[in-house]
């Protein structure tokens, strides 16, 4: 007849303090980091559920705002959020609804000064960087 020992089998924790399976032994320290990795991330998600309740509540509550607003501030909001917007994100707020219509002539003018700025920095590294090589160059 078995007795319990023999029949029992012994498992130890998941952190790795205790002796018997496939897992190596932790460290404290390897304990301590897993520990501060395991609240880190609990933290990151805490803080991913706080910023996707802001975003819903925005959402939830910018088209009552904006059906109340000033035709000149929902030009101004619409023009703001499609500016800074991918392209992608972009076509999607140019089909809001309530988006008005002389919102793309803005949208397009302010695009084309961002990326005549662009060109504008973009030659003027290229210039530094021929000066820094002239000034470099033996001659």
């Amino acid at each position: 007849m078995k007795n319990l020992l023999n029949t029992t089998r012994f498992h130890a924790p998941a952190d790795g303090r205790g002796s018997g399976g496939d897992r190596p032994k932790l460290t404290a320290k390897q304990r301590a980091i897993a520990a501060l990795e395991k609240a880190i991330d609990k933290d990151a998600k805490a803080e991913e559920r706080l910023d996707a309740a802001r975003r819903k509540a925005i959402g939830e509550h910018f088209t009552a705002w904006i059906e109340d607003a000033d035709m000149s501030l929902i030009v101004e909001v619409f023009a703001g959020l499609e500016v800074v917007a991918t392209k992608a994100n972009r076509k999607r707020i140019a089909s809001h609804p309530l988006r008005p219509e002389k919102v793309d002539a803005i949208v397009e003018k302010r695009l084309a000064e961002i990326e005549r700025i662009k060109a504008e920095e973009a030659a003027e590294r290229e210039r530094e960087r021929r000066m820094a090589d002239d000034a470099t160059t033996p001659t």
